[in-house]
């Protein structure tokens, strides 16, 4: 006996967002605390480079949070 098959649910489509969106990583202040030689200090957020805003495409990774150390 044959199954009924349920049809493809579409995804509904996503609202694009618009505008600045706040950054996650430092809760949009700009700053994160990094441990450096058993201390933490703050530091400018490198996913937002301490806009408070997510910037598309940044790779935070890549640009290091203490350049030049």
């Amino acid at each position: 006996m044959p199954t009924a098959r349920r049809p493809a649910r579409d995804k509904a489509p996503q609202p694009e967002e618009t505008g600045p969106q706040p950054c996650s990583a430092c809760r949009a202040t700009g700053k994160v605390f990094a441990a450096r030689g058993g201390e933490q200090v703050s530091v400018a957020c490198p996913w937002c480079e301490g806009s408070g805003e997510w910037t598309p495409g940044l790779d935070a990774q890549a640009a290091g949070v203490f350049p030049g150390a």
